[in-house]
């Protein structure tokens, strides 16, 4: 981003001699910086615990926020340089990246990005500030900002990691398939690292990191919201792109599941564990936000529940500013929606200065709204998923049916041009998908 915003993609060699060097410094050392990672994930709960205990000694609570300062930030910029040759990759994770697909990391990633949800929050609000500051000149404030763009990198990391784990376990299903079914070595290959990121937190917390991000009030010193705003865009695209990867794994394995063959008891055991990963309290509730997202892009009004706080400064601690949003159950709109409703535009890439550049990988205007569709109304009604019954964490029949319909008539708006500011459409050929999608939404909703 630009100087002095939090997170933000940082700048890649864009000379092939320079990046061609980078990415074998990286491959040679690749066989350390794992477990250099893993252990410093793992400090990061502790840390984040310390922070949160309101009975700690106040040095040993400024002494964890400053090493969570540094870990956060070498930590997350080291994986993203490392996830950033991850993204050309379509097939199956190759040897230089499979320590970042093991059991091990996965679950510490996870509990990395889970406990930096907490600790954002908690040096958001203004009491934590206070108390950290008393008798000092430790500037709390600074560290809330830092803290709040660290949990935006947070969500950005993992869903690109879970993007590189899901689409490398439907490129491992796809190695030597045929009209015959899946080979054996391929089921079980999949269903292997697809089950390590099952029994891991990183999409249900990356999730949560995506829509819980916090907006710390601290006045002056509070960069734009668009600081935080792009980098989770980004990481809503690489979230959408793993989970359809993931419902296009888990189809897959059910099939091989019930055909029982070659490998087809560890991909029906592995199968259920991803319906119970895919149904997760954190995954569905991104869901709901996308949704809504979808319908302000196309221009429709939020929900009234929505409506209600549009106006209001989404900053925590600003007044009738957000609540605590660290649960899966609050009813708080999703502040990156409310800011784009309010400003009347779409945040995308666009908003970054031209030298700032992208992180490569974005996904066009429809191919992000069809995703949407995919990953949220189709999986709700149980569409390519080859089972009978939809899933348990789908709403009911009546509220489905409305969210289907708000759905079709947003990608209808989107295709005639009528989202905010005109920013998408009308472009027949390019729009077909969305078309074809707005119409069997159409017949759902009817």
């Amino acid at each position: 981003m630009w100087a002095g915003a939090p997170g933000g993609p940082r700048q890649v060699p864009s000379d092939p001699a320079t990046k061609d060097a980078w990415r074998r410094a990286l491959f040679d050392a690749n066989l350390a910086l794992p477990s250099w990672l893993i252990r410093h994930f793992e400090s990061i709960p502790v840390k984040a615990a310390i922070v949160a205990d309101g009975s700690a000694d106040t040095a040993t609570r400024r002494c964890a926020v400053v090493a969570l300062y540094s870990i956060g930030g070498a930590t997350m910029m080291l994986l993203e340089r490392l996830l950033y040759f991850t993204v050309a990759e379509v097939g199956p994770p190759s040897a230089a990246f499979a320590p970042l697909a093991g059991r091990r990391f996965l679950a510490a990633a996870g509990m990395a990005v889970r406990s930096w949800v907490s600790f954002a929050w908690c040096m958001a609000r203004p009491e934590t500030r206070t108390s950290l500051d008393a008798g000092s000149q430790f500037r709390a404030s600074k560290l809330a900002v830092d803290a709040a763009g660290r949990c935006a990198d947070a969500a950005y990391v993992g869903a690109t990691l879970a993007r590189f784990v899901c689409i490398g376990g439907l490129a491992t299903l796809s190695v030597g398939a045929s009209p015959a079914g899946l080979p054996a070595s391929s089921v079980t290959s999949a269903a292997r690292f697809l089950q390590d990121l099952a029994d891991s937190d990183l999409l249900p917390a990356t999730a949560a990191a995506t829509l819980r991000c916090p907006l710390p009030d601290v006045g002056a010193a509070a960069p734009p919201a668009e600081a935080w705003a792009v980098r989770l865009d980004e990481a809503t695209q690489r979230f959408v792109q793993a989970l359809a990867a993931l419902q296009l794994c888990f189809r897959q394995l059910g099939v091989a599941g019930v055909c029982g063959a070659g490998g087809g008891a560890a991909a029906a055991e592995v199968s259920k564990v991803l319906g119970v990963l895919m149904g997760h309290d954190d995954v569905n509730a991104l869901r709901h936000a996308l949704l809504e997202r979808l319908r302000v892009h196309a221009g429709m009004p939020l929900p009234p529940a929505a409506a209600q706080g549009a106006g209001v400064d989404p900053r925590v601690g600003a007044a009738g500013g957000s609540g605590d949003q660290t649960s899966s159950s609050s009813s708080s709109p999703w502040w990156l929606t409310r800011l784009e409703a309010v400003r009347g535009a779409p945040v995308t890439m666009a908003d970054l200065p031209p030298k700032a550049g992208g992180s490569g990988a974005s996904l066009k205007p429809e191919d992000f709204h069809v995703h949407i569709a995919y990953v949220t109304l189709s999986y709700w009604r149980g569409v390519h998923l080859d089972t009978a019954n939809p899933p348990s964490c789908a709403p009911p029949p009546r509220e489905l049916a409305q969210l289907a319909a708000g759905a079709a008539e947003a990608l209808c708006r989107l295709c005639r041009g009528q989202g905010l500011r005109g920013a998408y459409g009308p472009s027949p050929p390019t729009w077909q998908a969305v078309l074809t999608q707005a119409s069997a939404l159409g017949g759902w909703a009817g």
